[in-house]
C-alpha cells in the first residue's frame, strides 16, 4: 500500500512574521491578517486575535486556537453537549500567551 499523504504533529506555537490590517471605509479595524512562522519552521497565513494593531511587532509569540467560522454548509452536526453547530473549523493565532 502506498501512502501518499504525510502527516505531522505541530506544537501550535509560532511568531508573527508580517501582518496587515484591513479597515472599513470609516476606519474600523475589520481584522488582523498575519503571516505566522510555526516553531517547526513552516509559515502559514491566518487571522491574529487578541491584539491591537499598534501593539504588534515582528517576533510576537502566538498560540493557535480553532474556532468556527460561523453558519455554513461545510460542517454541521452536534457537539458533545448536543447543541447544533455549523460552520468550518479554522485556525486563528492568539497573541498574549
Amino acid at each position: 500500500m502506498l501512502r501518499l499523504r504525510a502527516s505531522a504533529v505541530a506544537a501550535c506555537r509560532g511568531r508573527v512574521v508580517s501582518w496587515s490590517v484591513p479597515r472599513s471605509r470609516d476606519g474600523e479595524v475589520l481584522m488582523i491578517s498575519g503571516l505566522i512562522e510555526l516553531d517547526e519552521g513552516c509559515w502559514m497565513r491566518a487571522r491574529i486575535v487578541g491584539a491591537e494593531p499598534a501593539t504588534l511587532a515582528a517576533g510576537t509569540p502566538v498560540l493557535v486556537e480553532f474556532v468556527r467560522s460561523g453558519p455554513g454548509d461545510h460542517l454541521s452536526g452536534s457537539d458533545r453537549s448536543g447543541q447544533e453547530v455549523t460552520g468550518e473549523v479554522i485556525p486563528v493565532f492568539r497573541v498574549g500567551v
